[in-house]
């Protein structure tokens, strides 16, 4: 209807305007170039329409959208001051952890240092170690010692199996055993009268000493006639 109603106001318009003296031909050739040229127009008027509808429809669309998402006033309101009051809660505790740190730094740097000596470890070498500790633990020497240092002085030392007495088996004693005695004998101030003519430390009596080596029986009963003691002169 509206390119009808157009077509008309066109014919009506060029009716007006066109001069009389024209053919009716010539008028109705101007007229069909004429309703061409209206009919594309309203083709690109119709066209720009429908875009913009389209692009006003986006609009629209995204205008709605954002009103959606939009936060109430007291809410926004609300989220901002618990913020802010959050802000100033965190403030508050980062300066009072701050304040903390500075106190310990303060213990560190200058309490600590009249309380507590820090330095590094010690460490001594093992040969130090062994001389200090020789220095006050006596550790024997296994090495055998010679007879001077275990006699008198100018005294030589007396075998007295070689002079015909006859002397008792002692026990075996592990040399090295016996020669460590024999060295921590010799630290002791009396020492040496632990060791006999010969030389040897005294594990049994010296049978040229006086010594019993049987158990005396020293009861008072009578003894028995048959086991009682004969003495008889020698016949010179």
């Amino acid at each position: 209807m509206s390119e009808d109603t157009d077509n008309v106001a066109v014919e009506e318009n060029v009716d007006k305007h066109l001069p009389k003296d024209l053919n009716v031909e010539e008028n109705r050739n101007i007229i069909e170039t004429l309703r061409g040229k209206v009919r594309e127009k309203l083709k690109n008027a119709k066209i720009n329409q429908g875009e913009k509808s389209s692009t006003q429809l986006l609009i629209d669309n995204k205008v709605y959208q954002w009103s959606k998402a939009e936060v109430p006033l007291d809410e926004g309101l609300s989220f901002f001051i618990l913020s802010g009051e959050e802000d100033s809660a965190i403030g508050q505790s980062a300066e009072q952890n701050f304040a903390e740190g500075q106190d310990e730094d303060f213990v560190e740097e200058v309490i600590f240092p009249d309380l507590l000596e820090v330095k590094a470890a010690d460490y001594e070498d093992y040969e130090e170690q062994i001389k200090k500790q020789q220095a006050n633990i006596f550790v024997p020497s296994s090495s055998p010692v010679i007879n001077q240092l275990k006699l008198p002085e100018d005294m030589m030392p007396r075998i007295l199996e070689e002079e015909g007495f006859y002397i008792q088996k002692k026990p075996e004693i592990y040399k090295k055993t016996c020669n460590k005695m024999e060295n921590r004998l010799l630290k002791l101030e009396e020492g040496k009268c632990w060791f006999e003519e010969s030389g040897e430390i005294m594990s049994l009596p010296s049978p040229i000493r006086r010594s019993w080596n049987f158990r005396l029986n020293i009861s008072k009963e009578p003894l028995n006639p048959a086991l009682k003691t004969m003495y008889r002169k020698m016949n010179g």
